[in-house]
């Protein structure tokens, strides 16, 4: 069985604003039971999720939702043995 084929997509990351090239097969939306289909691009550090049509061609892109960033550590005082 041949490997399925790729077809590359780039676009305009839109967190970081650098340019964002990937793959996608057709697997992608093969058994998708509707359109558009949610597919998660990882580009360097972050992560953004783009919807596909039937036709690969890309419908939409979320960015995703801003995340607290995580609450400090609370410090503990440590006991000095001797």
């Amino acid at each position: 069985m041949p490997a399925p084929r790729k077809f590359w997509k780039a676009l305009k990351c839109p967190i970081c604003g650098e340019r964002a090239v990937f793959y996608v097969t057709m697997d992608a939306v093969k058994d998708a039971k509707q359109y558009p289909v949610p597919f998660e691009v990882i580009h360097e550090d972050h992560k953004f999720t783009i919807f596909l049509d039937s036709g690969l061609l890309i419908s939409r892109i979320e960015e995703p939702k801003e995340v607290p960033p995580p609450a400090p550590k609370k410090k503990t005082k440590s006991k000095k043995t001797k």
